[in-house]
């Protein structure tokens, strides 16, 4: 193996490995109101497979399709999908600290 190639892999390497990271490779900033019912479910539940994102990073019409998604995954890997209460509490955080919201 040439030497100049060394580095690259090593990058790669390093890279491989953040995404499998627990924050799937994401940067995790503290969530708002970080006591609430809702931030602590995102920390526990969307946290098992990578960081907790700002609920800012979608708007409010935007987050349901996107807790959606997440449902079908959880339960594609074999995970208890929320119950409704929980999507409620879940939808009601992530709405009320969404990207345009007041």
């Amino acid at each position: 193996m040439r030497k100049q190639s060394r580095p690259i892999l090593i990058a790669l390497s390093l890279s491989a490995s953040a995404c499998s990271a627990p924050t799937g490779g994401l940067a995790v900033a503290p969530l708002p109101d970080e006591q609430s019912a809702g931030a602590i479910l995102m920390k526990e539940r969307c946290g098992q497979c990578h960081g907790a994102p700002s609920p800012s990073v979608h708007t409010a019409e935007h987050w349901p399709s996107v807790i959606y998604r997440m449902q079908n995954r959880m339960t594609q890997k074999g995970m208890r999908a929320l119950n409704a209460d929980e999507l409620n509490t879940l939808t009601d955080y992530l709405r009320q600290y969404a990207k345009g919201a007041s």
